[in-house]
């Protein structure tokens, strides 16, 4: 939904992402950032194929005093486009369903079920990969920019505290997470 955010919440994350990008020699032209009401989604951010960063109001609100941190999650976000991360997201998606869809010829309901498992399975683990190359390019553009690692550490530790750690799940479910364990993440980032 749209952002329900007051401008004052807003308007300071805007001009931090247009130093940054500006700092780090980034186009402007090739990145825009949106603000959306979220339910579903909670405290997060993603970032689409075509340079668009959206922030949850939920993320701005819960890192509003704590800028750096909100900067790390920028930063991780532009990684996943920097590194075409959606796009091969989308090229893996329709190789593995072409190669299931000849290897399985003509698909019924089961067949559909073995499938979707296990393209989500496939996926979910490219998808960690990615998450860590996009915490490490948020991690070198932090200290590009003169800042310590430790502010992608405080915006995971926020999140940790917001969302849980996951514990409450069976081990295979953790399996199927699409991020590494948030506290590897905090622990690199402190490294």
């Amino acid at each position: 939904d749209e952002s329900e955010l007051d401008d004052t919440i807003k308007q300071p994350i805007v001009l931090m992402w247009q130093d940054a990008l500006n700092d780090l020699n980034k186009s402007p032209e090739n990145y825009h950032l949106e603000f959306r009401a979220s339910e579903a989604f909670g405290a997060n951010a993603f970032a689409l194929p075509d340079g668009t960063v959206v922030v949850t109001d939920d993320l701005a609100t819960l890192l509003k005093d704590k800028p750096k941190a909100m900067l790390a999650i920028l930063l991780h976000e532009i990684g996943h486009v920097e590194h075409q991360h959606g796009m091969q997201m989308v090229a893996r998606s329709t190789v593995t369903t072409l190669f299931f869809a000849i290897f399985f010829g003509d698909i019924d309901g089961a067949g559909e079920l073995v499938i979707g498992a296990s393209s989500s399975l496939i996926d979910n683990a490219f998808s960690r990969d990615m998450e860590s190359e996009a915490d490490q390019f948020a991690i070198e553009e932090l200290k590009a920019l003169g800042y310590s690692p430790e502010a992608f550490a405080e915006a995971m530790e926020a999140l940790l505290e917001e969302h849980g750690d996951g514990e409450d799940y069976s081990p295979f479910l953790r399996y199927l997470s699409s991020h590494p364990d948030t506290q590897e993440r905090i622990d690199a980032a402190k490294q």
